[in-house]
């Protein structure tokens, strides 16, 4: 076992890195056949804290499910880097490392007139109660009005943490109501994105369907569904990954709603969501 993961008792690959000149870079292992992990050291390679890692990253095809991804990795010249591909548990198998060199973090602007989250600054420690949907029993949603015809823009931070020893990622919760038709929501952040489109029945966090897309760092991903007037709808933002993400900015742009009031979670209606978008 190496760095912060537990339940690995795979086998080692041990690559070595030293850059010339500072780079950024990104690790994939997207098209391995396995559950893998992978962590970075910066100049030695024993069992520690690491200079990156991360375990799950990947949730869909093309990629392996939880297959692992490091971007935008920042990299001082004449250091070397150990590059560490492991296995949860005992998995192993045929793996696919992609190294490639990165223009650099990205930054997401928000626009003037957008509505704001308004969640308090993320470290460790934090405790993710605010507006966090079927995560946490009795918390609540952001709302998104339109005010631009149906149209709307809200704009969010995220990020990763530790608490009491593990990590966690924050994740926010939306609510609106769609005016009839397709509503589009498109979410572009600054960090590796998990985007999810609840369809909803009566605020109901056991009855309901859902789709998953996750994309890069600033890669646009787009979500589009059509609704009946007055029908409710979910958005969940929040990192792909649980590890490695500071305080980041994201920003949603919807069309197709309307201004409503949401009705209380009914606690009778809990059932097993709980932790399952934690």
């Amino acid at each position: 076992m190496r760095g912060p993961y537990s339940g690995s008792t795979s086998g080692d690959v041990v690559y070595a890195y030293t850059p010339q000149l500072d780079d950024v870079i990104t690790i994939d292992l997207c098209y391995s056949e396995y559950d893998t992990k992978v962590y970075v050291y910066e100049d030695y390679w024993t069992p520690g804290d690491p200079f990156a890692c991360n375990d799950d990253a990947h949730f869909s095809a093309p990629c392996y499910v939880y297959s692992s991804r490091i971007e935008f990795l920042e990299l001082s010249a004449g250091h070397t880097y150990y590059i560490v591909v492991d296995g949860y548990g005992g998995a192993c198998g045929t793996y696919s490392v992609d190294i490639s060199q990165m223009e650099g973090p990205c930054t997401v602007e928000c626009p003037d007139g957008a509505l704001l989250e308004g969640e308090p600054p993320c470290v460790d420690g934090y405790q993710d109660y605010y507006k966090s949907g079927c995560a946490m029993l009795g918390t609540e949603w952001s709302l998104i009005e339109a005010y631009d015809g149906d149209c709307a823009a809200m704009c969010g931070r995220s990020c990763t943490f530790i608490y009491q020893g593990s990590s966690y990622r924050d994740t926010d919760w939306f609510t609106m109501t769609g005016v009839g038709g397709e509503v589009s929501a498109t979410c572009t952040a600054e960090f590796p994105l998990q985007f999810i489109y609840f369809y909803v029945v009566d605020h109901d966090c056991t009855d309901y369907e859902y789709v998953l897309e996750t994309g890069g760092i600033c890669e646009p991903v787009t979500l589009s569904y059509s609704f009946e007037a007055g029908q409710e709808l979910w958005l969940w933002v929040g990192p792909s990954v649980f590890d490695g993400v500071p305080e980041s900015d994201y920003i949603l742009d919807i069309t197709g709603i309307e201004w409503y009031e949401p009705s209380p979670l009914n606690e009778s209606t809990w059932g097993s969501i709980k932790g399952m978008f934690k």
